[in-house]
């Protein structure tokens, strides 16, 4: 009775826009956006089976190195962009590093911590349509830990004239979306 040949698995990182090659010459078409954790199955062969057996198949585990700058969600990319606060009060335009070089992005006046601003179709390659995800930027404010002797002058003149923020535990008005949303109880 034939046996099956055995399987072989071996890890490729994931490169995108390029072919990697399987030993023996074999080349693996490498979609790029393709996420780590998943498996190639390409029609190259691995090891002879047994008394005539069909050979068995050679299996490509994608691994997914981390990216300095960028965390994957999907198709779509996060960044998390820390400002300072007079960018965030006043606005102003920053540049943001994508795949394809460097973009700048309008950062709106009065923008809060923790706000998400998207750059549309800048992110990965979506593997069922071929469209590029988006790039989602969360602002933070970043405060110096040791401000120097002139911004310590400045602060404390702006501490004289800036708008105090809301007690704690008091509601600020809410958005028309933020009304609508609760009117239907969601």
């Amino acid at each position: 009775m034939p046996w099956r040949g055995g399987d072989r698995a071996r890890p490729l990182p994931a490169l995108p826009r390029r072919r990697a090659r399987a030993g023996r010459g074999h080349r693996l078409g490498h979609h790029p956006g393709r996420g780590g954790g998943r498996e190639l199955h390409p029609a190259a062969r691995a090891r002879r089976g047994r008394r005539g057996g069909d050979p068995g198949d050679v299996i490509v585990l994608i691994e997914e190195k981390e990216h300095a700058c960028f965390r994957r969600k999907g198709s779509d990319l996060v960044l998390e962009l820390p400002i300072t606060y007079s960018t965030a009060a006043l606005g102003g335009p920053e540049e943001i590093p994508t795949l394809d070089g460097k973009v700048a992005l309008d950062i709106p006046r009065g923008i809060q911590s923790g706000k998400v601003l998207r750059l549309r179709g800048k992110g990965l390659p979506s593997l069922r349509d071929g469209r590029r995800g988006d790039i989602l930027v969360r602002v933070h404010i970043w405060v110096p830990d040791k401000p120097g002797d002139e911004e310590q002058e400045l602060l404390g003149e702006l501490r004289k004239v800036e708008s105090k923020p809301p007690d704690p535990g008091e509601k600020r008005a809410a958005s028309w979306f933020e009304r609508m949303r609760d009117s239907w109880g969601s």
